[in-house]
């Protein structure tokens, strides 16, 4: 992530904490449906993740890649652009880069990596936001990818 990036993921962040605040943060998503592709979908990642969507009030669906024909090259494509018009965005986990980018060009719709966008958070932000808790701060940054990926 770029450094103005970066500062807008913190900024969002700082505006979920807000909205959370005073009784607002469980309806920012609502209505909104989520699309979830990972192979193993009782991941601590996938759980977490489901925990930080819901929090916000979106619909998750859990997608194993292998039983919805990604993996399989005739059916791929198709399957990609199908999972954009049911989707208003989708998490992926542990599938392979090609995949990934073929969901981001065919797809329609955010596609999140939402392992990959914490990693390249500064660690520093736990006091900036004042979090003590490491789960906590991953929830409240799952939670701003997930919000600037749908609000833009």
């Amino acid at each position: 992530m770029t450094a103005t990036e970066l500062a807008a993921l913190l900024s969002s962040a700082k505006a979920l904490q807000h909205a959370a605040a005073s009784g607002h943060g469980r309806i920012l998503l609502r209505g909104k449906n989520i699309g979830l592709l990972s192979e193993d979908p009782d991941e601590d990642a996938a759980t977490r993740f489901i925990a930080a969507a819901q929090g916000l009030g979106a619909q998750v669906a859990l997608i194993r890649p292998s039983h919805a024909g990604l993996l399989q090259p005739a059916s791929a494509l198709a399957t990609t652009r199908m999972l954009g018009r049911l989707y208003d965005a989708i998490e992926c986990q542990g599938l392979p880069p090609e995949l990934l980018e073929q969901l981001r060009q065919h797809g329609g719709v955010p596609v999140l990596d939402s392992q990959a966008g914490l990693a390249a958070c500064p660690l520093d932000w736990s006091e900036e936001l004042r979090i003590s808790s490491p789960s906590e701060l991953e929830h409240l940054l799952v939670q701003a990818l997930l919000m600037r990926a749908l609000t833009g």
